[in-house]
């Protein structure tokens, strides 16, 4: 029990200090960017984006990767017709989506469609 409070009370603390120090570094180095990346952003969404978005996340990435792997003998049937491109679809629905949702969005931002 010591230890889950720990880790709770080091995620706030965490979430509420580094985002104040990243927004004075992104001012000094870009100011459009940094207004294109506050849009989405909440300090209230850092902690459940850890704790659950992002273990859900690479759930979805592991499940979409075996769900490829599994339903890719179907695909190659309906790879045959043009434009041939089933299996770029079907990895950009079942990988890749999850995967830039879980791996390259910023914490903290609750977009799914700005990273």
């Amino acid at each position: 029990m010591k230890q889950l409070f720990l880790v709770l009370t080091l995620l706030l603390t965490v979430s509420i200090s580094v985002p104040a120090y990243a927004d004075e570094t992104n001012t000094e180095t870009n100011t459009e960017t940094n207004t294109e990346t506050n849009e989405h952003y909440s300090r209230f969404f850092v902690v459940p984006d850890i704790l659950i978005y992002r273990p859900v996340g690479f759930a979805f990435t592991v499940a979409g990767a075996a769900l490829f792997v599994a339903m890719s003998p179907l695909t190659a049937f309906a790879n045959i017709a043009p434009p041939h491109d089933a299996f770029e679809k079907m990895k950009d629905i079942l990988i890749m989506a999850p995967a830039n949702y879980t791996f390259l969005r910023p914490v903290g931002n609750n977009s799914v469609t700005d990273y």
